[in-house]
């Protein structure tokens, strides 16, 4: 799968119908999401819909990764997509949820996929003759926001974090 790492004890693996092996992750990467979205005062229902349909779609505007421990186990998850945001065209992170502390390899893993992702939606962009690119990350969190700051490059920008993609 991509991003696949076996050298930590921590893994993040991109979830999407073009990557083989995701759909054995779907269903409880699904209940996490449905979870963590009622949890910070959301619609789980209608996240999840909506992600399956974009997961089903195989589009690329869809930002979907799980993490595993060692043996292979879900541990944490990461959902994003891609909004029009304040008239911009953006990388809207939706969650980001761990069970257990992640390590400073899967922060930097993530961070990356984010970069590639947004590479993948800029090409997907141009090929489909979008007027639109993506050149920013942009996520809120309730929670340790002075680590998403100083440990993963994200700056504070109106309560809600924005890394920019060069």
């Amino acid at each position: 799968m991509v991003g696949a790492d076996k050298s930590q004890g921590q893994r993040l693996l991109r979830l999407s119908r073009t990557v083989p092996g995701s759909a054995q992750y779907l269903e409880e990467v699904f209940e996490r999401i449905r979870q963590a979205s009622v949890r910070f005062d959301g619609s789980g229902e209608a996240l999840v819909h909506t992600t399956w349909k974009q997961y089903a779609e195989g589009t690329p505007l869809l930002g979907l990764w799980v993490a595993v421990d060692p043996c292979s186990h879900v541990v944490g998850h990461a959902l994003g997509d891609i909004q029009v945001w304040s008239g911009r065209t953006v990388a809207w992170i939706t969650q980001v949820v761990m069970d257990e502390n992640a390590d400073a390899g899967l922060r930097d893993q993530f961070l990356t996929e984010c970069t590639l992702w947004v590479q993948q939606v800029n090409e997907w962009a141009k090929s489909h003759q979008q007027t639109w690119q993506v050149s920013e990350v942009i996520m809120m969190s309730p929670r340790i926001t002075d680590a998403w700051a100083r440990h993963a490059g994200f700056e504070d920008y109106r309560h809600v974090y924005r890394r920019i993609i060069r």
